[in-house]
């Protein structure tokens, strides 16, 4: 299924949903043989939680939380380079920067950090809220919103392709793209939403995505669906020229989301700290030379089996505290755990009283909130967008799964814990705050 790779290119997106993915798999050349994974599930519902899983192969929730990652976590880049593998990572996701620890491992890393503007991060703090905002309807619209907070995926693949270029021995690379975040503003050429109502999406998402009409939802979604296609033209160019360089031939792809985004499926925008199918359930695939052959395998998996996949198809053994388990058709899941410990932004200590934790199995979703003091039930056959609770028909289904859960926060959350508690500056903070995170 996946013979012995020389070097390893693992692509991750930013707030991909599972049922908008099919334009990034479309852009793999025809002449490459795909594995898709019929149901992943991401171990968190935002960046902060997701990304444990696909680096590091452990829980959010473990080692005192997920702000960043502390020294109890394997990061998978430091088994790679442990391995003889060059190593460089490739993003513009303030949360995933060298301030929270993922540099790790690393020989070349980029997170762009200190790149970004700053004024209106100044403006909010020292301004009435009344005053800042007419300076941002006037202002910002003219001026600070015509620059991203985040690097174009064309700007990310030129960094991936100039570092490809001075690569001598086998290589790790890690590439991150944010085009599908909000503020969902995609080039031009994408969209003929003009690009004033672009800006003024941008500023109610960042003030209060409530204000958002329902009848202005769709074309929200249009904006993410066009950033998508952008995305995949992006890629698309990225392979050609991968293929052109003789990079893929002995290359294994791996291509997934950290989390999804919601479209008020659940009376949400955004990716708020929730746990429903549309931020949880995400993309993932396999393929590049390495890869032998085109299937789906069905079944159920989580992003803890990305890096363990990965390890796995190198002849090595995952460091011993990781969770995942290499993908194969029969060996999957009985259930995944997603999980949270925050009301609001990006969180990271574990507060036990704020967990919420979804246990997800081929035929049912169960999730755990006690930040609402409730525990919900659906069916996965029968309700498979999770709309109707159907707890008080299953009492005693309904034991087993909140028995399942105990089990799993005691695993996690009493482990022992040296918790990361990261202080970020002033960049990090603005950039934060244009990703709607404060």
């Amino acid at each position: 299924m996946i013979n012995t790779p020389e070097n390893i290119l693992l692509l991750t997106v930013d707030a991909l949903r599972e049922d908008d993915s099919d334009p990034l798999r479309n852009a793999i050349p025809a002449s490459y043989d795909i594995i898709t994974v019929d149901r992943c599930i991401a171990t968190g519902s935002g960046t902060s939680t997701a990304f444990p899983g696909i680096l590091t192969s452990t829980h959010p929730l473990e080692y005192g939380g997920y702000s960043g990652i502390g020294s109890d976590r394997v990061p998978l880049a430091e088994v790679l380079s442990d391995s003889g593998f060059e190593t460089a990572g490739f993003h513009s996701n303030p949360l995933l920067s060298r301030k929270f620890g993922y540099n790790r491992g690393f020989d070349k890393f980029y997170d762009s950090v200190g790149s970004k503007r700053r004024l209106n991060r100044v403006l909010r703090d020292f301004l009435p809220s009344s005053i800042h905002r007419l300076i941002k309807e006037v202002y910002f619209r003219l001026t600070d919103y015509q620059q991203l907070p985040y690097d174009r995926a064309d700007d990310i693949n030129n960094r991936v392709l100039d570092w490809l270029n001075e690569v001598e021995e086998a290589w790790f690379c890690w590439a991150h793209y944010m085009d599908p975040h909000h503020p969902y503003k995609p080039p031009s050429k994408y969209t003929n939403v003009p690009e004033d109502d672009i800006d003024q999406f941008w500023q109610q998402l960042n003030d209060d995505p409530n204000e958002i009409p329902d009848a202005e939802v769709e074309t929200l979604r249009n904006l993410y669906r066009s950033e998508v296609s952008y995305l995949a033209d992006s890629l698309s160019s990225l392979f050609e020229q991968l293929e052109q360089e003789g990079h893929l031939n002995e290359t294994l792809v791996v291509l997934t989301a950290d989390h999804g985004e919601e479209f008020r499926d659940h009376g949400d925008l955004l990716h708020k700290p929730k746990l429903h199918r549309e931020l949880v359930e995400v993309p993932l695939l396999f393929t590049g030379g390495c890869v032998t052959e085109t299937k789906t395998i069905h079944g159920l998996f989580s992003a803890l089996d990305i890096p363990a996949t990965i390890i796995d198809s190198i002849g090595e053994l995952p460091p011993d505290n990781w969770r995942g388990r290499p993908v194969r058709e029969e060996e999957t899941r009985d259930a995944c755990f997603t999980e949270l410990s925050h009301t609001s932004g990006e969180g990271g200590e574990v507060a036990p009283e704020r967990i919420k934790i979804s246990y997800r199995t081929d035929d049912w979703t169960f999730i755990h909130d006690r930040q609402a003091d409730t525990d919900r039930l659906y069916s996965r056959h029968s309700d498979p967008m999770e709309k109707e609770d159907v707890s008080s028909e299953h009492e005693g289904l309904l034991k087993d799964m909140r028995e399942a859960v105990k089990i799993h926060l005691e695993d996690v959350v009493d482990r022992t814990t040296t918790g990361r508690q990261t202080k970020v500056d002033e960049s990090v903070e603005e950039r934060l705050s244009d990703l709607g995170y404060r």
